[in-house]
């Protein structure tokens, strides 16, 4: 054999070992693109290696493989880092032994005084590093020294304030603004009926004298996971914590660089062009066995609170897309058709009566009019530090 077939043969085996590896990680639309390109890469040398067919394109072939085997190669050894192209790696092993699991609600959760790292590419202005308290939630521990505090807040990612440091969450500038103190309680992919735990976790240890349920349209199908009394499903956890949980490999540099074109074109459509809201009707809502059960769920978690004397408040988080677009731009006929007010519509007519909904979507959409600002990030779909501030602004004024 030739030294020519040699190579050919070297790297079609390259080719179809990574084909091999990246197709048993999660599939989606990059992954099977990738694989597409890969074999049509390995056919024309192929083609060579049995019949010296195309010797040409089997050379442009080779060439294309050898520098994807070379960039590959550059990746995993770190000679060059980014973000969203990590390859051919497992999850940071300290990562994941920052959470523990948990055999009743919350299930999941980050340990105490553990260094969390976000995982993916999230943008440049996005903070992916942050150390927990001595509860394993993003507060300084000196926030509890010799004195309670007003409100615990629980929710998700929104309530944490994910992609921020601790310093620049809404529950810690509230305290800037001023004299109420907020113990974050937000754990990043949190569904209400881990609020709840999360909750019964903290009432004995932190004093306090009421709390912050932080809300997210479309969380509530969240709750499907923790309706199948399956502990080891609802330990998986979801959004966030679950990618920390994930030991899954990485792919190939290929796969990862496809997923950033993909994700590029993404934040370019949001700049460009307001994504269409489906129309969600209430009474369909209303009769979703999810929908019930996350219900069910803030129910349980502000009577339990009300019963104690405790004040409980209810605050919604909008998404990116309906504060930066109006309704015409969103497809809608009115702003009220968007998800946030039908569901904070829902749960005003379903929360007991002593729950304090506030609606600070009108002062959210009104400073970003006002400013033309970014109050969420460029890429990720998280509040920034300029949309904690203002979330902070409007609690302190309603509170």
């Amino acid at each position: 054999m030739s030294w020519t077939k040699i190579f050919f043969v070297i790297l079609i085996i390259f080719n179809i070992f990574v084909v091999i590896y990246d197709l048993p990680a999660q599939g989606s639309e990059t992954i099977y693109a990738s694989s597409l390109l890969l074999f049509a890469l390995t056919l024309p040398m192929l083609l060579y290696v049995i019949n010296k067919y195309s010797k040409v394109l089997a050379w442009h072939a080779a060439l294309i493989s050898l520098f994807l085997l070379i960039i590959n190669g550059v990746f995993f050894f770190k000679v060059i880092e980014h973000q969203s192209i990590r390859l051919w790696t497992v999850l940071d092993k300290e990562n994941f032994a920052a959470v523990e699991f948990l055999d009743e609600s919350p299930f999941v959760k980050f340990k105490g005084n553990t260094l969390i790292t976000s995982q993916g590419y999230r943008g440049e202005d996005f903070t992916y590093n942050w150390t927990t308290d001595d509860f394993g939630f993003k507060n300084l521990n000196s926030l509890l020294e010799g004195a309670s505090v007003d409100f615990i807040a629980l929710g998700d990612s929104f309530t944490e304030g994910m992609g921020n440091s601790i310093s620049n969450t809404w529950p810690s500038k509230v305290q800037k603004l001023n004299s109420f103190k907020i113990y974050n309680a937000g754990v990043q992919g949190y569904a209400a009926t881990q609020m709840q735990g999360a909750y019964d976790l903290l009432k004995t240890k932190v004093t306090h004298d009421g709390i912050i349920i932080g809300a997210l349209p479309m969380i509530y199908m969240r709750e499907q996971k923790f309706a199948l009394d399956d502990l080891s499903i609802a330990q998986q956890g979801v959004g966030g914590i679950a990618s920390i949980i994930v030991t899954n490999t990485k792919p190939s540099f290929l796969v990862g660089f496809l997923r950033y074109i993909a994700e590029v074109l993404r934040r370019d459509n949001l700049d460009n062009k307001a994504n269409k809201h489906k129309i969600v009707m209430p009474d369909k809502l209303k009769n979703d066995s999810n929908w019930k059960r996350y219900v069910f769920a803030l129910t349980k978690l502000s009577e339990e609170a009300l019963s104690e004397g405790k004040r409980v408040v209810l605050i919604q988080f909008p998404f990116r897309s309906e504060v930066y677009f109006d309704a015409e731009e969103l497809g809608l006929s009115d702003i009220h058709q968007t998800r946030y007010y039908v569901e904070l519509e829902a749960l005003k007519s379903a929360m007991p009566s002593g729950v304090e909904i506030l609606d600070m979507f009108p002062f959210i959409k009104s400073k970003y009019k006002k400013n033309e600002r970014n109050i969420y990030f460029e890429i990720d779909g998280h509040m920034n530090e300029y949309g904690s501030q203002l979330v902070a602004e409007f609690l302190s004024s309603n509170l």
